[in-house]
């Protein structure tokens, strides 16, 4: 998708399969702090300053807007960061958050521990975006059927990487033209009526970062990722591609094996217990994090972009192994169960626990 400016930029584009969608005209140039016009019928203007808003007795709160997709691997971070805002000392922070409707009550819940921590805070703000949200157009029949034929691993390499790219850029980007404008003009609409200091997006929100970009609006991008993720484009020589290198049946019948949909008690309660002796994660930002600053020992088995970073990393820091380097996206009971050993009852289980908990106290 691309975007142009001008006096009149009637134009349509594809995005997706074959879904075609007209833009709505641009009437005039716009410059910063005024936004589309035509269809959304809007603009944004500049307001007065947080400490100088006429007839105001005392300063304004600073007024801050968080704009993220409702995926608690992407919103984590918004939630942590609500609340620091919230109960910073000598601090008047009025947060906005913006999203899509599963994570209302998680923001509803981050705002209650605010106020309770910091009693005079705020509450937090919760703007409903209008549209489809991530995970609910990325679940839909055409997309898992094609994640679904990429299990057949009989075709060529080659031509297998191609189709795994092409079904990851639907992943990431997986709703129909007319879905995207929708969420489009609705975050438009909630940031012409907030008038927020500063705007924190999250990178995955591809509608989001259009507007923002479109309006020349003043934003930051907020992510759990690590700054190499950002940094790569940056990088010379095109360094980043060539530079970095049947079971337990009686143990879960006698319970000393568990196996739930998802935890009941907050996974980092789980690591701070102090029973915890590894944890095994898919090598996400939040889970690799999460057990780094809990002290733990972790085997990380990626499954995608930065979790393959986050793999290698926990093998650098010495916290831990890498668990599918050879199945890669598959995990083999060998290769694991190898691993595993080493690192909970094997000659190094010793130095990855003293490694990882003197990790987590540096943190």
């Amino acid at each position: 998708m691309y975007m142009t400016r001008g006096v009149d930029m009637r134009r349509t584009f594809e995005h997706g399969n074959g879904y075609p969608m007209t833009w709505p005209a641009l009437n005039r140039p716009y410059h910063s702090g005024q936004g589309l016009t035509g269809s959304t019928n809007f603009e944004l203007v500049s307001r007065p300053s947080s400490t100088s808003r006429p007839g105001a007795c005392n300063p304004a709160p600073r007024r801050v807007l968080l704009l993220t997709n409702s995926e608690h691997g992407q919103a984590s971070v918004f939630l942590a960061t609500s609340y620091a805002l919230l109960t910073f000392e000598d601090e008047d922070v009025e947060v906005h958050f913006a999203s899509f409707d599963p994570i209302k009550s998680f923001v509803s819940s981050t705002s209650d521990h605010a106020q309770q921590d910091k009693p005079g805070a705020r509450p937090i703000l919760f703007h409903t975006i209008d549209g489809v949200d991530m995970v609910s157009a990325w679940t839909r029949p055409e997309i898992t059927a094609e994640q679904e034929a990429l299990k057949n691993r009989s075709m060529i390499p080659l031509l297998h990487v191609i189709r795994r790219t092409l079904v990851l850029l639907k992943v990431t980007l997986p709703w129909t033209g007319p879905e995207f404008v929708q969420i489009m003009h609705s975050v438009a609409n909630i940031v012409r009526d907030v008038e927020p200091d500063i705007i924190a997006v999250d990178p995955c929100f591809s509608p989001a970062l259009t507007v923002l970009r479109h309006i020349r609006a003043k934003f930051i991008i907020l992510s759990p990722n690590t700054i190499k993720d950002f940094a790569i484009p940056v990088q010379p020589n095109a360094e980043a591609l060539w530079k970095y290198p049947r079971v337990l049946g009686e143990e879960v019948r006698a319970g000393v094996v568990k196996v739930v949909d998802w935890l009941e008690a907050e996974p980092m309660a789980v690591l701070e217990s102090g029973v915890v002796v590894c944890t095994v994660h898919h090598g996400g930002a939040n889970s690799f994090l999460e057990a780094v600053c809990a002290g733990v020992p972790q085997v990380v088995l990626p499954v995608w972009m930065d979790t393959f970073d986050f793999a290698r990393r926990t093998e650098l820091l010495g916290i831990g192994r890498w668990g599918n380097r050879r199945a890669r996206k598959l995990c083999d009971e060998k290769e694991l169960g190898a691993v595993l050993t080493e690192v909970v009852v094997g000659e190094k289980a010793p130095a990855y626990a003293r490694k990882a908990k003197g990790t987590g106290g540096a943190v």
